[in-house]
């Protein structure tokens, strides 16, 4: 469904496939992370979990705390971050969707609680290294934007910039 965790917080869509889902879908067009780490996330996912529930959508709740670990992770907040893999993993006891508790501790850079049943099509280290150089890409974009913010010949905004997506 998503390209990239944080488009599940993308507003935006052109399509309106079924409510809520047309607010997880990815935005045609735009930068997929532009509202990671930025002020609102978490009040749009609570919005978007009652959606959810209303129409009857549950398994649609691992994707948007998957962007909000992300959120989390480009913005350090540590604790909630560990609540929200808590929540993660609560949502994929099942086995589906599981290895999104292993991203949500790439993405913040976290030891693995312990071995991973998941197995990956390249090395764990390389999938563990993308997604966290997504998270800071974004943070190397949030310091670019930001009042006092790092100057564009920083190191780490070539990363930043190989990560935007196409207008």
């Amino acid at each position: 469904m998503f390209n990239e965790p944080e488009q599940a917080l993308t507003p935006g869509h052109p399509t309106t496939p079924t409510p809520p889902a047309h607010r997880l879908s990815p935005t045609c067009g735009h930068h997929p992370g532009r509202h990671a780490g930025t002020s609102g996330v978490t009040d749009r996912a609570q919005s978007l979990h009652a959606e959810i529930e209303a129409a009857g959508l549950p398994f649609l709740h691992r994707f948007v705390e998957l962007a909000v670990a992300f959120h989390h992770a480009v913005r350090s907040e540590d604790q909630d971050l560990a609540a929200t893999i808590d929540r993660l993993r609560a949502l994929t006891t099942t086995g589906d969707f599981a290895y999104f508790t292993d991203i949500a501790h790439f993405m913040a850079a976290l030891p693995l609680p312990g071995p991973s049943p998941i197995r990956w099509t390249t090395s764990e280290y390389d999938v563990r290294s993308a997604w966290r150089g997504l998270v800071q890409g974004r943070q190397c974009e949030r310091s670019r934007y930001s009042p006092g913010g790092s100057s564009r010949n920083s190191p780490g905004l070539g990363l930043a910039r190989a990560l935007r997506w196409p207008a």
